[in-house]
């Protein structure tokens, strides 16, 4: 099982300056791609419902590395970089097992042969983003870099 410190030292994760600017950008694209992902949803567009979901959390997460100096090269990194630094300070250990969730279940909508997400898991997946982005935006607005 990957470990943040394997994702530091295989150079999945790196250290960048600090962008306050850069987190407050993929924060906005995070409510952007929120709001596809509700369209989608409204004209039952599913899987790209869940696929617009998962890039809006991920985008939200990117927020928190941007402003704490880092960059990714691997989304389960980011995970992994969430359960060390937020894991017991902002951010719920429920709310990132489930980003690590929904990163999965939009693999299986791209690259699964036979999988059709169902409108349960697209709003479940819209209904968690939204309430991530909320806690992320709270801890980038709250903090000064």
């Amino acid at each position: 099982m990957l470990s943040f410190k394997d994702c530091l030292k295989q150079g999945l994760i790196r250290r960048t300056p600090p962008s306050r600017k850069a987190a407050e950008e993929s924060l906005e694209t995070a409510k952007r791609h929120l709001q596809e992902a509700e369209k989608n949803i409204e004209v039952s567009s599913l899987d790209s419902a869940v696929v617009m979901a998962y890039t809006a959390a991920f985008n939200a997460a990117r927020s928190l590395l941007f402003k704490d100096g880092y960059r990714e090269k691997s989304q389960v990194c980011v995970v992994k970089y969430l359960e060390e630094t937020y894991g017991t300070r902002g951010i719920p250990l429920d709310y990132i097992r489930l980003l690590d969730k929904y990163r999965k279940l939009r693999h299986g909508v791209l690259y699964r042969t036979s999988y059709e997400a169902k409108r349960r898991e697209a709003k479940e997946a819209v209904n968690f983003t939204r309430k991530f982005i909320e806690f992320v935006e709270i801890l980038i607005m709250n903090e000064n870099v």
